[in-house]
């Protein structure tokens, strides 16, 4: 594919991105509430995918009726986040709109009720940070190096997955995102403020954190802080519509060391592939971001998958089975895909099947626009229904399991498997976590009031 794409001819193709994005954004412009937005990011990449489609088909690389179910994918997708979105929003001027009326009495309450969990999650963090650093540790000394440093870590960060650390994956999946999310939390307030001490502590622990992060070789690491940041930011605007300035500054910093990093893994990565220069590079990621359209759609594959609603149940619950090892994993969408269209055995990776495809294969042509919809009111819900109703009971607890499954839920318009992947690792590692605090701070409590009597 990749000599597919250094052929094309972008005086057509840049013109299409350009639309593509233009037309998603102005759909959209009630519902992407920042540049750092997470759906501004899928939506420029999608942008890239609509784009190269469409390409596909005036180049004749594809049939008429992929391009249509395609379209008519991306439109339904559209429309759900549109519903969701507005059903959530009934009776609200605009989403931003203070939930808390500015008066004493209420503020009084809102930073009590802030505070409420405080100490159990400082624990969690710390745990969280300790294993964190213990496992990557191991994973570094097994290797002799991490992959953002090694010649390719586009390669590097795969091999790293596989003889049995794999496991090592599944806890920076589940644990990065929450004990980031805690830091920032507390961190990045409008209300409440910290002591000098514990903000060094809790900056030391999240520079730990992003390099942990950026380590493991993936792009994909700033933009977890990133899009973290901007639910911080959605949150915090719903009680002070004017506190941008703090945030706005951290992700300044973030974009120019995310801009940083990717250039670096690029300029790697060119020189282990050495027929590609840094701007090639560049340039057969962002148009590869929609390679599954292209494997499936110029090989035809839709004959070869002969699966329905019910095996989408069954892949859907797949990664749970395997990952507490009741089951073997199941053959990935986006791994089959590469197999069937150039033959390729990746060992358990591949591209991401995207919505279109996966309503395509489980749904048919009929269903798959239906699948679409529902995948895209999800991830309204999610990002705007659920604040809504965490911020009837903001502390911190509640604020956290909601950047977790904003974040998250990003996912299932990639890659449905992938989602529920990261969810089912982040309940099952997370959950013992949580539920050992809870269980230490209940007999502390006990421990006191016998004492008392």
């Amino acid at each position: 594919m990749t000599e597919y794409i250094l052929s094309i001819n972008f005086y057509l193709y840049v013109p299409l991105v350009i639309l593509a994005l233009a037309a998603q954004v102005l759909i959209l412009k009630k519902l992407v509430f920042a540049w750092y937005d997470p759906l501004f990011t899928y939506l420029v990449f999608n942008s890239f995918s609509i784009a190269f489609v469409i390409y596909l088909f005036f180049d004749n690389q594809i049939y008429f009726v992929y391009l249509i179910t395609f379209i008519l994918s991306n439109i339904f997708f559209l429309a759900g986040l549109i519903l969701g979105y507005r059903k959530i929003s009934s009776g609200r001027k605009n989403f931003f709109e203070p939930i808390i009326q500015e008066n004493e009495e209420q503020e009084t309450n809102y930073i009590f009720v802030f505070k409420k969990y405080s100490k159990q999650l400082n624990i969690i963090l710390y745990i969280s940070v300790f294993i964190l650093v213990v496992a990557n540790t191991i994973l570094f000394f097994q290797y002799g190096s991490v992959p953002l440093f090694s010649e390719n870590a586009e390669v590097a960060k795969v091999e790293f997955r596989t003889n049995g650390f794999g496991f090592i994956y599944r806890i920076n999946d589940a644990l990065l995102p929450g004990a980031i999310g805690i830091i920032l939390i507390k961190i990045i307030n409008p209300k409440i403020k910290i002591g000098k001490y514990q903000y060094l502590v809790l900056i030391f622990c999240l520079l730990i954190l992003i390099f942990l992060a950026l380590s493991g070789g993936s792009k994909g690491a700033i933009l977890l802080i990133i899009n973290l940041i901007f639910y911080i930011y959605l949150i915090n605007k719903q009680f002070d519509t004017k506190y941008s300035n703090k945030i706005n500054f951290y992700i300044s910093l973030l974009f120019i060391l995310g801009i940083s990093v990717v250039l670096f893994i690029f300029w790697r990565a060119s020189i282990a592939v050495q027929y590609l220069n840094l701007f090639e590079a560049l340039l057969v990621r962002l148009v590869g971001s929609g390679d599954v359209f292209y494997y499936f759609y110029t090989y035809d594959l839709l004959n070869l998958f002969d699966y329905n609603p019910i095996d989408y149940l069954i892949n859907s619950i797949n990664p749970l089975l395997s990952l507490l090892r009741l089951s073997e994993y199941s053959t990935a969408l986006g791994e089959r895909i590469i197999s069937e269209s150039i033959g390729l055995t990746t060992g358990g990776f591949g591209a991401n099947p995207q919505h279109p495809i996966e309503g395509l294969i489980y749904f048919g042509f009929a269903g798959s626009w239906i699948y679409s919809l529902t995948i895209g009111y999800i991830v309204s819900v999610m990002r705007t229904r659920l604040l809504l109703f965490v911020l009837k009971k903001p502390h911190q607890l509640n604020l956290l399991l909601y950047m977790i499954c904003a974040y998250q839920v990003l996912k299932l318009p990639v890659d449905s498997s992938l989602f529920l992947e990261s969810l089912y690792s982040t309940v099952i590692i997370g959950t013992p976590i949580f539920m050992y605090v809870q269980l230490f701070f209940a007999s502390k409590s006990t421990s006191v009031n016998q004492a008392g009597k």
